[in-house]
């Protein structure tokens, strides 16, 4: 058993690799990298991104005041996007998977627009450091959820998506 875990935790540490790349890609598309995903790296996916667009805009509020509002415009964007999923004819999966992207986004989008209303313009910003941020760290060959300063390693097992 022990050594099925191992292998399950392998395969899922490749697609989540796989997804990172697909992260940074010039051609990106949200939608369809949800499709090629399954919901739970679809939804570290989201994290991932949403860490890097919200570090990119703080460390460029103190030279450009649009930065947090850009930001902003991004996530509400991407939310509506997830929104506009569901008024589609999904399966049950899909429908969970949509269901639990926007619950996680909602929650992000209300965290970044709070740090814009703090007026939060540095990433050493305690009310920055608190918050839940996703990164895959590739020198280490691992993904890393960070809260202040304490890191969790993603570990690489396999949630699945419950369909009743």
């Amino acid at each position: 058993m022990g050594q099925l875990l191992d292998e399950k935790r392998k395969a899922l540490h490749a697609v989540i690799l796989d997804a990172v790349y697909a992260l940074s890609a010039t051609d990106f598309e949200l939608l369809q990298f949800l499709g090629n995903y399954i919901a739970q790296v679809s939804l570290l996916g989201i994290q991932i991104l949403w860490t890097k667009e919200s570090e990119l805009a703080i460390s460029q509020a103190k030279r450009d005041k649009k930065a947090m509002r850009h930001a902003n415009e991004k996530f509400q964007f991407l939310l509506n996007t997830l929104i506009s999923q569901t008024a589609k004819n999904l399966s049950k999966y899909e429908r969970i998977k949509f269901e639990s992207l926007i619950t996680i986004h909602v929650h992000q989008r209300d965290i970044f627009e709070d740090l814009s209303k703090s007026n939060v313009k540095s990433l050493n910003d305690f009310e920055w450091l608190k918050q839940s941020r996703f990164y895959f760290i590739f020198e280490e060959d691992h993904c890393v959820c960070k809260i202040t300063n304490i890191n969790f390693i993603y570990q690489n097992e396999f949630l699945g998506g419950k369909v009743q």
